[in-house]
């Protein structure tokens, strides 16, 4: 029981003091540099989520600019294919009116009708490409817009 005694007394427990209180002090600026790193890091982590927030509303922006663009080319597409339908109909309309005027005249019947078997088939090819270009154009619109979007998505 005298140890403790002994080492509170004199110059071991002034040692002992200093020691602790060095210790303290040392574990007190320890907490101190380990909260400045803390902070810093909640610092970052914010700005990081901020960053992510951003690009997250410019994946969205540019997801909704697809969509609208592939609407408007589905809607382009569209009208080219009916327009087309409605000028050919138009056209045959015209062309059975003239090749039944030629038919009607003797003269001109056995002609007008060979002429109008070829008319009728260049024009169904003609009005057919029309709308398969139109199709495939709107198809290479699409696929180039999804590849262009999976290359800039893999860079």
């Amino acid at each position: 029981m005298e140890i403790p005694i002994l080492l509170n007394e004199g110059i071991y427990g002034n040692m002992i003091e200093v020691i602790c209180t060095v210790s303290l002090v040392l574990i007190l600026v320890f907490l101190i540099v380990l909260a400045n790193q803390i902070y810093t890091q909640y610092l970052s982590l914010h700005r990081i989520e901020k960053s992510l927030s951003e690009i997250a509303d410019i994946i969205k922006k540019k997801q909704a600019n697809k969509i609208e663009f592939l609407e408007k080319q589905k809607l382009a597409e569209t009208v080219v294919h009916k327009s087309s339908t409605v000028v050919e109909q138009v056209h045959r309309t015209i062309s059975d009116i003239t090749f039944g005027i030629l038919e009607s005249i003797p003269a001109t019947k056995h002609t007008a009708g060979i002429v109008k078997i070829v008319h009728n088939k260049t024009s169904d090819a003609v009005y057919d490409s029309v709308r398969l270009v139109n199709k495939h154009i709107g198809d290479l619109a699409s696929i180039f817009l999804n590849n262009n979007t999976m290359t800039k998505n893999s860079k």
